[in-house]
């Protein structure tokens, strides 16, 4: 009996930590949080909050404008910031974003279903939108 509920609490306390998608968050100098994943050649990527990209149900989610900084420190370290595949996605209440300006790449459903996104800005070197990038974004 002890062995069952230690494997369940084994198994529950695993599926509780990986109901997040992102290593880790930080707050931006206008004092909104963005989440992080750590990417490679000491960057990071901008990921959504939760296991489902625009968590409406507990108001966590990107929206209104959101400047994304060119980098973050986490636990005494400087990285880069990138953009992750599907970072924004469904983010409907996003209206503006302010890019750091070395971004080259727009991945996959960044913004898809962004529905009043109106503004992108500040990037300087985007050289590729992938396929989704921008879908569904009526505006």
């Amino acid at each position: 009996m002890k062995k069952i509920a230690l494997i369940i609490s084994l198994f529950a306390l695993a599926w509780s930590s990986s109901c997040y998608a992102y290593d880790f968050y930080a707050i931006n100098r206008q004092g909104d949080t963005i989440y992080y994943n750590f990417g490679q050649n000491n960057t990071v990527e901008v990921t959504y909050c939760n296991t489902y990209y625009a968590d409406i149900d507990t108001g966590i989610y990107y929206h209104g404008e959101i400047v994304i900084p060119d980098t973050v420190e986490y636990q005494g370290k400087k990285y880069a910031v990138e953009l992750g595949k599907n970072a924004f996605s469904y983010c409907k209440q996003l209206t503006k974003v302010v890019l750091p300006a070395h971004v080259t790449i727009i991945p996959q459903y960044c913004f898809g279903g962004c529905e009043n996104l109106t503004e992108v800005s500040g990037f300087q070197r985007l050289v590729r939108i992938e396929n989704g990038g921008f879908g569904n974004c009526k505006k």
